[in-house]
């Protein structure tokens, strides 16, 4: 009988323990979130963040194996697939997204001969870093110094043979998200990025990304009832405030940052026209008419202010008032260059890493980018 009991014992010990596992866990997730060593919204029930260590290790030199071996033998989306797992099962080890990242951007992409796959790549690269790897090492100045490296180096410089084909891409969302930098004086156009910091804007890095246009924030900007008015006129000629806000039949809908590319008179669009603004069908007229609209001018610009702002922290993980800081420190920045954001990444590293060695190499590194990224503004920075 005695093994039996031993055995009983040991079960109400185990179960016990459980229990007591269990009461604790929701106070663990709490301050790990509070310290940042989760970040808010992560699934706690991955199963790649539960595999045990040794089992993990093993998967690891397993999964870096067969993702070189995929890269040579250019299969190159499969070898993404084994680097998203690798990243995965080791998310806190900064090196592995580090060594991932620059291995799409620079190994990968120059396996790659159009131009539309050696810019998937490049972009995979520092999306990798932006979006996935900085949220999960907020204080990681290895990272940003990655990043800033791949814009500098990468796309900023012309060691790559489609090193232009990086910077149009590059201009082109810029300029769709922020039109072209017009003003007389360096200080109009400070003034002008200022609307931008002032938008409905929830900061919250545990949600950042979740969405590209946030709906607390969206129903602060509804309030003014100017706004709401004007949001009803555009909805009306088939235009919506942003794409992520369509429900429904959505053909023959665009959003407005679309709309104000297409028909907009602005000097801050037509810089970039070779023509004027075609309209072609009756529906391109009543849209011309409202996007143009004297009447809603103001209105207009507050509400492409708060979607520039939205997009700028959600999709691009940048912060509006970093930015206008940059500009009031350093002068105007045309931000459809690629320089300004080697430069943003390296000054936002430095303003949210704690306790810098800079005996160490790699903020050392961050700041000779930010440097030679100036240099590079002074030659290159005119569109």
């Amino acid at each position: 009988m005695r093994p039996r009991l031993q055995m009983i014992i040991w079960m109400f010990v185990a179960c016990g323990l459980l229990v007591a596992g269990g009461m604790t866990q929701q106070s663990l997730q709490r301050q790990s979130i509070e310290q940042e060593l989760v970040p808010g919204g992560e699934e706690a029930s991955d199963l790649l963040a539960i595999i045990p260590g040794a089992a993990r290790a093993f998967m690891v030199n397993y999964y870096w194996i067969r993702l070189e071996n995929q890269k040579d033998e250019g299969r190159y989306y499969a070898a993404w697939q084994l680097a998203n797992w690798i990243c995965r099962l080791q998310p806190r080890f900064e090196g592995v997204w580090s060594f991932q990242a620059w291995n799409m951007a620079y190994n990968i992409s120059i396996g790659t001969h159009t131009p539309r796959e050696r810019w998937q790549w490049v972009s995979n690269g520092f999306r990798l870093l932006r979006d996935e790897a900085i949220p999960k090492n907020p204080r990681s100045i290895l990272l940003y110094r990655e990043l800033a490296w791949t814009f500098a180096h990468k796309m900023g410089g012309t060691s790559d043979s489609m090193h232009m084909v990086y910077k149009q891409r590059w201009a082109s969302q810029m300029q769709l998200l922020l039109g072209a930098p017009i003003a007389r004086t360096a200080e109009d156009l400070i003034e002008k990025f200022r609307p931008i910091t002032e938008a409905p804007l929830d900061k919250d890095i545990r949600v950042q990304g979740r969405v590209d246009v946030q709906r607390g924030a969206t129903a602060r900007l509804l309030a003014d009832a100017e706004i709401a008015k004007y949001v009803a006129e555009l909805s009306s000629r088939g235009i919506a405030m942003h794409k992520s806000m369509l429900i429904g039949d959505k053909e023959g809908i665009i959003d407005l940052l679309e709309a104000y590319r297409r028909y907009s008179r602005d000097d801050a669009v037509e810089v970039v026209r070779q023509l004027p603004p075609i309209l072609k069908t009756p529906g391109d007229e009543v849209r011309s008419e409202i996007i143009n609209s004297v009447e809603y001018a103001s209105a207009r610009g507050k509400i492409l202010a708060f979607l520039r702002a939205q997009i700028l922290w959600n999709r691009y993980k940048m912060d509006p008032d970093h930015m206008l800081a940059m500009m009031e420190e350093f002068g105007p920045l045309d931000w459809r260059t690629i320089w300004p954001h080697a430069m943003y990444w390296s000054t936002y590293g430095f303003k949210v890493c704690e306790n810098l060695d800079f005996e160490n190499l790699d903020p050392l590194n961050i700041g000779r980018i930010q440097l030679n990224s100036l240099k590079d503004l002074t030659w290159y920075g005119r569109m």
